[in-house]
């Protein structure tokens, strides 16, 4: 090593140092999001962890021939590794980073990477960062430079790898035709996970099958201990079903019944007007929609109806933040509360406003959808149809887009 290196070196570790406590933060807030993705979209992971490098790590590597000019050559200081139950689940979870996180870089593909004539597979990575919209944000920018390393493999992925390190296997080192018998286990690892993944796909068909089996006691009792005389069974009538009709509420009534003074500002009288109330910016609105859970299980509630995910939409986010300033709100609470007391109605007026694109079509639903939909439900008793035609011009954007 020249002594130049030797100051490069230096330098290295000094700004490390300093900037350990942002990594270890950015490894938080990574986690606590894939956490909320993770439940959102119902993914099959087993576990998911991560890791921050460590200074004496640093320096090991830079010693051993690691070459960098400034701290942002060096992209693996914060690493992240999900397990998934099984091998389809991985794509699930690539599909959930690719919406989510801006993705950097990306390894070679898990199918294509491999060579026809072998067995095994290749579990993907992902160097990430954090969505363009969210580094906008006030408490996000300070991670403008973070980036963190993402690794996704299967169970079974992941037993094989760590079997290879414990035996400090490396394939490349071993000649063509000793590396049969390394292939046949690698091989048996795969059909597993096959296997697996074919399993976990019919169980549901199965499952469909025999729960409409009914077994007849009384013909079992027939063939058992057959009775000389038998009294014919009797019909029990039929049991009348109560139809109840779908009504739609007065929404605001009943937001009011409950002490929520959520009104539409143009129903409102000066002295109304002049109450303290929720003032909301896009940042703030953002923050909600991300972090809330409340908003963000309703959210989930009607993206599962129409069996689709989730996706964060800046200018659906302006659209939103505009409607909503169209409201008297007291407070974020007032709100939530509204929303989750709301959200079969909420539910109820986006399955009949959101046109979900015929056959497989890429089909997303913003992230506030429930949001913009309890203003609906408001803006339409209230009859403000102002604001009911600006949602509606919305509305029509996100079914214009799958046209």
């Amino acid at each position: 090593m020249t002594g130049t290196d030797s100051r490069v070196n230096r330098k290295l570790l000094l700004e490390y140092d300093q900037k350990k406590k942002l990594y270890d933060d950015f490894l938080v807030m990574i986690l606590r999001f894939l956490g909320e993705f993770i439940k959102e979209n119902s993914l099959g992971v087993f576990s998911f962890e991560g890791e921050v490098m460590s200074s004496q790590e640093l320096e090991t590597r830079l010693k051993a021939g690691l070459v960098a000019s400034n701290i942002e050559d060096i992209k693996d200081f914060v690493e992240i590794e999900i397990l998934t139950y099984f091998e389809d689940n991985v794509s699930d979870v690539a599909n959930v980073l690719n919406a989510e996180f801006k993705i950097l870089e990306e390894s070679i593909n898990q199918e294509k990477g491999l060579d026809p004539q072998r067995f095994g597979y290749q579990a993907p990575s992902y160097l990430i960062r954090m969505m363009d919209s969210r580094l906008e944000w006030i408490e996000y920018r300070c991670f403008t430079d973070c980036k963190a390393k993402v690794k996704i493999s299967s169970l079974l992925q992941n037993t094989w790898e760590k079997i290879q390190n414990r035996l400090n296997f490396d394939e490349s080192s071993v000649p063509y035709l000793q590396q049969r018998p390394t292939q046949r286990i690698v091989g048996l690892f795969e059909l597993a996970d096959r296997e697996l993944n074919q399993l976990k796909n019919s169980l549901p068909k199965i499952k469909d099958q025999t729960k409409d089996i009914d077994l007849d006691i009384d013909l079992v009792d027939t063939f058992i201990a057959p009775s000389p005389v038998s009294a014919p069974k009797q019909e029990e009538p039929e049991k009348s079903k109560l139809e109840v009709p779908y009504e739609i509420p007065k929404a605001v009534k009943v937001a009011k019944k409950g002490g929520l003074e959520i009104s539409p500002r143009n129903s409102l009288s000066d002295m109304e007007k002049a109450k303290p109330e929720m003032v909301l910016t896009s940042e703030s609105v953002g923050k909600l929609i991300l972090d809330d859970p409340d908003v963000r299980g309703v959210d989930r509630l009607i993206s599962d109806g129409f069996s689709t995910r989730l996706k964060f939409d800046s200018l659906f986010l302006e659209n939103l933040c505009e409607v909503a300033n169209s409201f008297h709100i007291p407070s974020k609470n007032v709100l939530l509360k509204y929303i989750t007391q709301q959200e079969q109605l909420i539910f109820k007026h986006t399955e009949e406003l959101i046109n979900k694109p015929a056959g497989d079509a890429p089909f997303t639903i913003p992230r506030g959808i429930s949001i913009l939909m309890a203003f609906h439900v408001l803006a339409n008793d209230g009859e403000d149809r102002e604001v009911v035609e600006k949602i509606a011009e919305i509305i029509q954007s996100i079914n214009d887009a799958y046209l």
